[in-house]
């Protein structure tokens, strides 16, 4: 019996938009002052409602299209509800099972045995969520990384 070696990666980008995934505030990855690109719905105040970021979406769809995904007519948000120290609202809005994209491909070409041969890898799904606040110390939290997309 021969077995084949398989490998999943998990990789994270951040898109670079104007605003957050859920809400109006600024899309500041480097905001030198800490908290000041928040809103009561990225604190997840309570009666807050998430609007999805638009251009988020569009550019998750090219992406998509790029690495040859199918696009699907619908999809979801999940409300993963689970507890962090930097996780101020005890949940996150993400997307497992009706992603936006599905089944794509990445290929390119490698130095073989001599040769160029292409070599092509299988994107399961590309989803959209956004990221948590980052914990400089756990007493202390940067709340403006919140929901980058």
């Amino acid at each position: 019996m021969s077995y084949e070696p398989t490998i999943g990666l998990e990789i994270h980008v951040e898109l670079k938009t104007r605003t957050k995934m859920f809400c109006d505030s600024l899309n500041d990855p480097d905001e030198k002052h800490p908290n000041i690109n928040v809103c009561p719905v990225c604190m997840g105040h309570p009666g807050t409602l998430p609007v999805i970021n638009q251009e988020a979406i569009h550019k998750l769809i090219r992406v998509g299209l790029a690495l040859n995904c199918q696009v699907a007519e619908f999809s979801k948000f999940d409300r993963k509800n689970y507890f962090y120290p930097d996780l101020p609202k005890g949940y996150q809005i993400s997307q497992y099972d009706l992603p936006l994209c599905k089944d794509g491909k990445l290929g390119f070409r490698v130095q073989g045995s001599g040769k160029l041969e292409l070599r092509e890898y299988i994107l399961k799904r590309i989803r959209a969520d956004y990221c948590i606040p980052r914990a400089l110390i756990i007493r202390w939290l940067i709340l403006t990384a919140l929901e980058y997309p």
